[in-house]
């Protein structure tokens, strides 16, 4: 079992390490890079096989423990899923069984390594009862970020074509082209929308794919003005500047974050090589007071 223990640790140890300075200095593995190039080739047949293996794992879960489990937040879990696009890997029942799952491993490794280490059995226990939560959280919220500080330009861009008196749904197809990725597939599903259902439609199902309050709020806006028998450039007008603000205001809370992460993970560094420097000090002091 120490042997076992021992092998966790330096394992544990070494790609803690690895991230830590990869995250520092942006380190990019060039090797790595060119494996998942070939590994485009066969895109198609390893997400066959990752869903085959969801299926796999997840069914019994999914049979036998989700339906004496309460799901409160079954639908937020839905739209998130597909807002970051992992709903085209599992379901929202396959990911709540893999939490599941990966909390009873929590468990069972708490009590595996509670006997040799109980700060190491709490540590693994933490995470692993926390990871799939907050790996969806966190790219739900980087996926916010990219999309409000990428927000003004698409305002800008398309009161500028609204400025040449061109429709709406227009004006915004023209303003794909100029906006970020994650930006032209939602606005491609506007453009279809707004073709198919109409602008109302589209303008409500923007609004609910995106699901930020700034952008709803917007788009609230909009959706006003036209019902109101206004332009859209009016609502475009008196959007602009405060999109601007919202450019600053997600600028100045990716700072405050960064911050935040430095400290994080400095903190330990810091704590560590000062009890380095700090233990021939302190056995100098231990070895005077014995004598």
């Amino acid at each position: 079992m120490q042997i076992v223990f021992l092998i966790m640790t330096m394992i544990s140890l070494f790609f803690l390490t690895k991230n830590i300075l990869s995250s520092i200095f942006n380190v990019g593995n060039y090797k790595l890079q060119k494996k998942r190039l070939r590994q485009l080739e066969f895109k198609n047949e390893i997400d066959g096989n990752e869903n085959e293996l969801i299926d796999k794992l997840t069914k019994p879960v999914i049979s036998h423990v989700l339906p004496k489990i309460k799901i409160k937040n079954f639908e937020e879990i839905e739209k998130d899923l597909k807002f970051v696009g992992w709903n085209k890997k599992f379901t929202a029942q396959q990911f709540i069984a893999i939490k599941v799952i990966t909390k009873a491993l929590a468990v069972l490794m708490t009590i595996l390594f509670w006997s040799n280490s109980k700060a190491f059995a709490v540590i693994w226990g933490v995470v692993l009862f926390n990871v799939v939560g907050f790996l969806l959280n966190n790219k739900v919220e980087s996926k916010k970020e990219a999309l409000i500080v990428e927000f003004p330009s698409f305002v800008r861009i398309t009161h500028g074509y609204l400025s040449a008196n061109m429709p709406l749904v227009k004006a915004i197809e023209e303003s794909i082209k100029f906006v970020s990725e994650d930006w032209q597939i939602i606005l491609q599903q506007f453009v279809v929308d707004a073709e198919l259902s109409g602008v109302e439609y589209a303008l409500e199902n923007l609004k609910e794919t995106v699901n930020i309050f700034e952008v709803k709020e917007f788009i609230s806006l909009i959706k006003l003005t036209l019902e109101q028998g206004g332009a859209a450039k009016e609502g475009f007008d008196k959007q602009a500047d405060k999109a601007q603000q919202m450019l600053k205001s997600a600028e100045l809370r990716r700072i405050q974050k960064r911050g935040s992460l430095s400290t994080i993970i400095q903190g330990p560094l810091l704590l560590c090589i000062m009890a380095t420097f700090a233990l021939p000090i302190i056995d100098s002091m231990m070895n005077l007071n014995s004598m």
